[in-house]
């Protein structure tokens, strides 16, 4: 796979090309946000969806045997941070508040979720304090979805404080205010 990033002021655009199989991601069907509860839901499937929703254009092209996907963001959006920096955990009873800082995506979420799950003996319920995170991608929020899953089984929940609007606007628009109980600021 070969990755193409373009910038200029106005815009950024990033083409993923590859050599595979003919496949057009923009014509599968988009997971349906609203007709089933979030946590009904596996748990994947809306990086594309959430891409087709927060970028300013998508297209997909076959040409020369190559498979080119392009996503296109104005940059006047684009907030700055690429990585997560500490994690803060405090363990009240059977309660932890985890408080991350920076990006929850898939290149850091997948440490924070090992991370969470060491300090998660005895713990029943989590509340996830975002209120130093910038940017949430699929990759967030499927480690959100895990870490409810798990505590539901032990009787607990996962409860979501001081997110900021974009991240609001995300779970809005995948149905994630069903899974988790978010209490806006």
């Amino acid at each position: 796979m070969r990755v193409d990033v373009e910038e200029d002021p106005l815009c950024i655009i990033i083409s993923f090309i590859d050599q595979g199989t003919p496949f057009n991601p923009l014509t599968k069907e988009m997971p349906d946000t609203t007709g089933m509860k979030a946590r009904e839901r596996p748990i994947g499937g809306l990086g594309l969806f959430m891409v087709k929703q927060t970028m300013d254009g998508v297209a997909y092209a076959y040409e020369d045997g190559k498979n080119i996907l392009t996503i296109r963001k104005k940059t006047d959006q684009i907030t700055g941070g690429i990585t997560m920096s500490e994690t803060i955990y405090q363990k009240q009873g059977t309660t932890l508040t985890v408080k991350p800082e920076g990006r929850l995506d898939t290149v850091t979420s997948p440490a924070l979720e090992k991370e969470l799950q060491e300090h998660l003996d005895g713990v029943k319920d989590v509340t996830m304090d975002l209120a130093a995170v910038e940017y949430i991608s699929s990759g967030g929020l499927r480690m959100m979805q895990a870490t409810e899953q798990l505590l539901e089984q032990k009787g607990g929940a996962l409860k979501v404080i001081n997110a900021n609007e974009y991240i609001l606007e995300v779970f809005d628009l995948v149905g994630f205010m069903d899974v988790v109980e978010v209490v806006r600021s």
